[in-house]
């Protein structure tokens, strides 16, 4: 704390020496006399000095907490060391705002060929794998095919083995530590086998540590990429690693150090047409773009295809704004408990310039006290860090960790809140004349009207935060509920992951379920409702060229099992030998698109689906507009159509009240067809409510911090009503000898706070819908802001106030009017 005093005292006085300016005594004394002053005084004022330490602390917390988030989410992907040096390489078409983070495995070879700028590349290839060692057989989502550069590029720290050649052999794996365990318990990994899709045995080669938090992909097992060149399908052997259309990889560049990255966006940009086959480059390439973006913008700017949920650069900006609100509240709380201190040393600052004290002694006094608490504050801040860890960490998902680039903003906030809280109460004990200490006189103190804006200021920001918590939980619950076009509930999904052997035998596995009466309808698909959609590339009537269109592969009674509705034509339907790719199915949004704006008109227009003019097809059905990702988007054009080479789920229409015996049949029969396969399955409805997951992790922060901001703001409150009742003591005592009820007392004195309260409501309304009007902004379907948000939150901060003031002014009801009025 001595340290917080010699700060201020050198901010303040330009003239400290080897002795205090205004006392002849030692420098260190004076400091230790200021320190066992303040501490008496706090000590003596127990109640105020909790509140404001505990205000401040609270404040401080909760800004730490806001300030960890920010830079967690701002420096993902940093900790690799060449990180300013990798770009990915994403396909865009160049005109629209389309981008996609998946390129062609063939690019990255040919660039790092024909461009010196490269200096190394590394692929990364997801593909859903069966793991399995012994009685130890799982789906494991965090398979990933890779360079034998990954290690070179990206700084992924071995555990176990060489990062040189770990990856160079083909069916040689990497797994992290959590991965070995699971599949080896406390066994050695290293040198050890595992079967991987009932098809390749891959030896371990390497163990990783666990990928940090703030990267923007996580796995679980790295395998070599060239094991794909003997994968038996041809898909993958082929398409995957050779063709420059097919679009599987996440490719990234790791640049030299003089290399200009716009520049090479420029040359890569014009490529396509050097590398492909003149036929394909007609067909397909005139409308793909290539560009690079840097790794550390992924996380925050990302664009369809990435390999898991990023975040959000906007969502940084309302917390960043939230740390600040809750930081300038505390500064305000205390400004406003510490005048109302100051009235109770109106005498010692009297005695204390009758004996000569000058204002940078008296200021030194206040800003010293100031910083006593923001110290304190801080220290009890830091024991609230480690109690509320586990609560932030259930609300975000990682834990909160103290980072060095937080001291800064430390050291900046104690100076911060130290200053704007002392400036005040220092201005204001200045003011005082020395008679004060001959009569009770102190209520005349300049500047009153100051401490009602901060309290009108804080009130505002408070209900601000309220109207923000209340606008993004009812956009979420609009989102949540808006009818869908489409019927998930009681819809199961068995995950396939694409394996042929389910694809074949689905016919004979849906015979069998149906016998079950809970299974009304079935099907198989590429996709669910929520999930990523892709492109196929193909020409309908009336288009001079063929372009990409994002397409659904499915199965009979897709639509049936989804509840989804045709506006013109029909179904796939089994009886018909010709529904295959030759027959194609459209929503609304691609008819409209397409400029047939009766959906009747779409029906038998034909279409190229290989965009070669040799394979001609036809629209058979319009189904009605559905939203199969969330409303933060237009429902997209949508091309469904027959193609199993892409089948990856089973969708189970349920219908019955013993859920847990149905999927115990379900996983019966599925055992009987894929003995070798385990079962696995999810909800169609709770998979698409993931969408949400960051939308209702922004709405349950801003509620606990709504709650602190309300909390500190009646903090601030308190002690206003606490210096105006100090103010009108005498007038009080007068009052009940004349007659007045404690009830007339209590509402002359919360009339003028709550007219405060009215006033922080009326700047507060536009502002505050002006901010999330804007925020609406980023939905394609969104509420409009509601006036009951308005009125509920203005009616809480009413309401809160009222409670609030009510406890000093009944206090000040009820004092004998003889303690105000003995010395008159």
């Amino acid at each position: 704390m001595f340290i917080i005093f010699l700060i201020s005292n050198f901010l303040i006085s330009n003239k400290v020496k080897n002795t205090c300016l205004f006392h002849r005594l030692p420098l260190k004394a004076m400091f230790k006399n200021y320190f066992l002053l303040h501490l008496r005084r706090l000590w003596k004022m127990r109640a105020y000095a909790g509140i404001n330490i505990g205000g401040m602390a609270v404040a401080v917390t909760g800004c730490f907490f806001l300030v960890g988030h920010i830079l967690h989410e701002a420096q993902f992907d940093q900790y690799h060391e060449k990180a300013d040096r990798i770009v990915r390489l994403n396909v865009g078409n160049l005109h629209t705002d389309r981008r996609s983070a998946v390129s062609s495995g063939a690019m990255a070879p040919a660039f790092a060929d024909d461009y010196p700028e490269i200096e190394n590349y590394v692929r990364f290839r997801q593909i859903s794998s069966l793991v399995e060692k012994g009685e130890r057989q799982f789906y494991e989502d965090g398979f990933y095919y890779t360079d034998s550069t990954v290690f070179e590029v990206f700084d992924f720290a071995l555990r176990e083995g060489d990062p040189n050649t770990a990856l160079k052999q083909p069916f040689s794996i990497v797994l992290t530590a959590a991965a070995a365990e699971k599949y080896f318990g406390d066994g050695a990994a290293m040198g050890q086998s595992l079967e991987i899709d009932n098809r390749f045995t891959f030896q371990v080669t390497g163990i990783l540590e666990e990928v940090p938090d703030n990267s923007h992909f996580r796995f679980d097992f790295l395998a070599s990429v060239s094991s794909l060149r003997q994968h038996p399908d041809e898909s993958v052997r082929y398409w995957s690693l050779n063709s420059w259309y097919s679009h599987y990889y996440h490719t990234y560049l790791l640049l030299r150090p003089v290399a200009d990255v716009a520049a090479l966006g420029h040359k890569i940009e014009r490529i396509a047409e050097q590398y492909s086959n003149p036929e394909y480059f007609e067909l397909y390439g005139r409308e793909m773009g290539l560009y690079l973006q840097p790794l550390t913008d992924i996380h925050l700017q990302p664009v369809r295809g990435e390999m898991e949920a990023q975040g959000n650069a906007k969502d940084l900006y309302i917390f960043g704004a939230v740390a600040l609100i809750l930081l300038l509240i505390a500064c305000f709380n205390y400004a406003n408990l510490a005048t109302a201190l100051t009235l109770e040393r109106h005498r010692e600052i009297g005695v204390r310039k009758v004996l000569g004290a000058g204002t940078r002694q008296l200021s030194f006094s206040f800003f010293g006290e100031s910083f006593l608490v923001s110290g304190l504050g801080f220290l009890v801040a830091l024991a609230l860090l480690q109690l509320a860890a586990p609560l932030w960490e259930q609300l975000t998902g990682y834990a909160f960790a103290f980072k060095l680039e937080m001291l800064p903003f430390a050291l900046l906030t104690l100076l911060l809140l130290g200053f704007l809280g002392g400036a005040y109460p220092a201005l204001v004990g200045r003011s005082f004349h020395p008679a004060s200490i001959f009569k009770n006189d102190a209520g005349k103190i300049k500047g009153f009207s100051v401490n009602k804006g901060l309290v009108v200021f804080q009130f505002a920001l408070s209900l601000g935060l309220i109207v923000a918590t209340l606008v993004v939980s009812e956009q979420l619950r609009y989102m949540r509920n808006q009818p869908l076009g489409l019927d998930m509930e009681q819809v199961v999904v068995l995950p396939t992951r694409g394996n042929p052997t389910v694809t074949q035998r689905f016919a004979s596995f849906e015979r069998e379920l149906k016998k079950s009466p809970d299974v009304t309808l079935s099907t198989i698909s590429e996709l669910v409702p929520g999930q990523q959609i892709f492109g196929f590339t193909c020409r309908f009537e009336g288009m001079e060229a063929g372009r990409d269109f994002s397409s659904v592969p499915v199965g009979y009674d897709f639509f049936a099992t989804y509840s989804m509705t045709f506006a013109a034509g029909r179904t796939f339907s089994r009886n018909i030998p010709t529904d295959t790719l030759e027959r194609a199915i459209i929503n609304e949004a691609l008819a409209r698109e397409l400029g047939w704006t009766d959906p009747q008109e779409a029906i038998g227009k034909r279409y190229d689906f290989a965009n070669d003019g040799e394979n001609i097809g036809e629209v058979i059905g319009v189904v009605k507009d559905a939203h199969f990702s969330s409303l933060r988007n237009d429902i997209r054009p949508l091309l469904f159509l027959m193609d199993d080479h892409f089948n990856r789920h089973i969708s189970l229409r349920l219908r019955t009240a013993d859920l847990p015996s149905t999927l115990a049949t379900i996983e019966r029969i599925w055992q009987q067809f894929f003995p070798d396969l385990p079962f696995e399955y999810f909800f169609a409805d709770e998979h698409f409510g993931r969408q949400y997951t960051a939308d209702q992790r922004l709405a349950n922060i801003l509620a606990y911090f709504v709650g602190i901001a309300i909390l500190l703001a009646c903090v601030g409150l308190f002690g206003l009503s606490a210096f105006t009742v100090r103010r009108r003591f005498r007038e009080i005592g007068i009052r009940k000898v004349l007659g007045a009820t404690t009830a007339s007392i209590v509402q002359l004195l919360s009339a003028d706070f709550l007219k405060l309260v009215l006033v922080a409501i009326l700047i507060a309304i536009p502002v505050s819908y002006h901010f999330m009007n804007q925020w609406l902004q980023d939905f394609a379907f969104r509420i409009t802001v509601p006036w009951w948000v308005f009125g509920l939150a203005g009616a809480a901060l009413i309401g809160v106030a009222f409670l609030t003031v009510s406890l000093q002014s009944v206090n000040a009801a009820y004092a004998n009017p003889v303690d105000s009025l003995r010395s008159e």
